[in-house]
């Protein structure tokens, strides 16, 4: 695991945080929101042409699979976590598409949002997960995954990407029997 700004980042996980300060319209106060921001903090600028910023959150993505091994008769779940500063409604997720995949199929996906409190600071966190049904023995893939999403503040949007996985797909085990105990029982 590496440790980028106080957050933990899976391995082979995150390729991009992002943290931006865009021009807002004058005449606001250091305290007040600009309209429909949902609580964004503004601020001075010591640059005369640019009297006001708006502080957008800082924006995490990363992915893990989990396992890394699979037996090609079990599933895997290939999870992509984004996390920000701030408030849910600050940030919006507009598009993620379930992963291009060689060798897997995805067979299901769901969603969690959650906040947490870091260093007394509180930090959203949405997480997807895709259930992945290995095809083939071998090496597979699973291509980077672009996900959008929207400032509040600002209504700009921004892409981030995942990074490329891998899953080695092994072969099957051997499936138990809720039967096996009777079996057994009955031949001793």
């Amino acid at each position: 695991m590496r440790s980028y700004g106080g957050r933990s980042l899976f391995a082979g996980g995150l390729a991009v945080v992002v943290g931006l300060a865009l021009p807002a319209a004058e005449g606001r106060s250091a305290t007040s929101p600009a309209p429909g921001s949902a609580g964004a903090r503004v601020q001075k600028s010591p640059d005369p042409f640019q009297r006001w910023l708006v502080r957008l959150p800082k924006i995490a993505v990363e992915s893990r699979v989990e396992p890394e091994r699979v037996p090609l008769n079990r599933t895997a779940r290939f999870i992509v976590r984004l996390s920000w500063t701030g408030r849910r409604g600050e940030v919006e997720v507009t598009e993620v598409e379930p992963p291009s995949c060689t060798g897997l199929k995805v067979v299901s996906s769901s969603q969690e949002n959650r906040a947490e409190s870091v260093g007394g600071e509180q930090v959203s966190v949405q997480e997807i997960t895709f259930v992945l049904q290995p095809e083939e023995l071998g090496m597979a893939t699973i291509q980077p995954l672009q996900v959008k999403f929207r400032f509040a503040a600002t209504g700009s949007e921004k892409t981030l990407s995942t990074l490329r996985q891998t899953v080695q797909v092994i072969d099957p085990v051997r499936e138990r029997s809720p039967w096996n105990w009777l079996l057994g029982g009955l031949l001793i």
